[in-house]
């Protein structure tokens, strides 16, 4: 295989793995909104980043608000590390 091809292809699994965990954390906010409870498979995808997140979170002097702003930092740091992947590649 060519390395021009490795390297499309890293980038393009790059791209939408990063793509398709902001939009499982985009449709879990979503559904925390709504009455019903989210699928489990949007919990499997979204808390191991959330989770770490959330901790990091509670720790800090910001912590005890009521408001999660868990899924906004994750939002901002796959974004982050998905943009200096991409650069790299």
């Amino acid at each position: 295989m060519d390395a021009l091809f490795i390297r499309e292809l890293l980038y393009y699994v790059v791209f939408w793995f990063s793509r398709v965990l902001i939009a499982a954390i985009f449709i879990r906010v979503i559904f925390s909104w709504l009455p019903f409870r989210a699928p489990e498979i949007l919990f499997q995808i979204t808390e191991p980043i959330l989770s770490p997140v959330r901790r990091m979170f509670q720790k800090s002097p910001l912590g005890g608000s009521m408001i999660d702003f868990s899924p906004i930092i994750s939002l901002f740091l796959i974004q982050i590390i998905a943009n200096f992947i991409l650069s790299v590649l």
